[in-house]
């Protein structure tokens, strides 16, 4: 297993996105970027009352604890599978960014600003040719635990150049509504030297039991309308809560060199 001093890393709260801090967790020097009403209280608290309620909202075929609306990429497992996702990913895309109307969708805003704050820019993942969806709503009751896990595309997409050629992989949250107590963002400063140790670890489980890899690094309890820039290549997880489900938006964000543009999917 590979690791990564606690006392090495940092977690940045700041005001804005920047080249700077993007780089420090892609390095690892920094373990998240913590923008602080990145998202204002108010859209916030009319959009999540629109998310509860939503006719397609769902749950992860892989993780059905989780709800979603929009389908992940992660759950992908059949042909037919690949056809609902790639046949419904702008289609999905729009329906986020319609449930924010008349504001900024929070995810059009981080497409916005990694394109803006990137040397090289940033643009929307194609897998196989084909466009993928961005936006995925999340929704977790509170006394729910993720166990720790990391995510890799190459993993949920093995026959693809594209996804092999991902140096690192982050995720980009922003929470609408959080818990009132707990159900802070687990960080392990560590990730699997191989899928070999990956699936050893997990035992048939989506995720891994804490106590096989000790005390995170660092607890993030964010506010509602916070974003989280994190590397999902180490593990992470999501600790219990008590209070109001737990909902965030996002999109990972694909690095494959300083030359070369960052990519954005759900």
């Amino acid at each position: 297993m590979k690791n990564d001093l606690k006392e090495n890393t940092f977690v940045s709260v700041t005001e804005k996105l920047t080249f700077e801090d993007l780089k420090s967790v892609i390095d690892g020097k920094c373990a998240a970027i913590h923008i602080k009403e990145f998202c204002s209280k108010k859209i916030c608290k009319i959009v999540s009352k629109k998310l509860l309620t939503h006719s397609s909202r769902g749950n992860f075929n892989k993780a059905s604890e989780i709800g979603r609306i929009g389908m992940a990429h992660y759950e992908i497992d059949s042909p037919s599978g690949f056809d609902f996702y790639y046949e419904n990913a702008i289609a999905n895309t729009w329906q986020l960014r319609e449930l924010f109307e008349p504001y900024l969708s929070p995810v059009d805003k981080i497409r916005l600003l990694l394109e803006e704050v990137w040397p090289s820019g940033a643009q929307l993942e194609m897998l196989y040719g084909k466009k993928c969806f961005v936006g995925i709503c999340r929704i977790i009751e509170p006394t729910i635990e993720l166990l720790a896990h990391n995510d890799r595309l190459d993993r949920d997409a093995p026959e693809s150049f594209q996804a092999k050629s991902l140096i690192t992989q982050l995720s980009a949250c922003i929470y609408l509504q959080v818990p009132e107590k707990g159900g802070g963002l687990r960080l392990w400063m560590k990730e699997p030297e191989d899928e070999m140790e990956y699936k050893k670890l997990r035992s048939g489980a989506y995720g891994i039991d804490i106590a096989k890899l000790g005390q995170p690094a660092h607890v993030i309890e964010p506010e509602n309308g916070d974003l989280l820039i994190f590397n999902i290549r180490k593990y992470h997880g999501v600790a219990p809560g008590k209070g109001r489900p737990r909902i965030n938006v996002g999109a990972f964000i694909g690095y494959r060199s300083i030359y070369q543009p960052l990519t954005y999917w759900s």
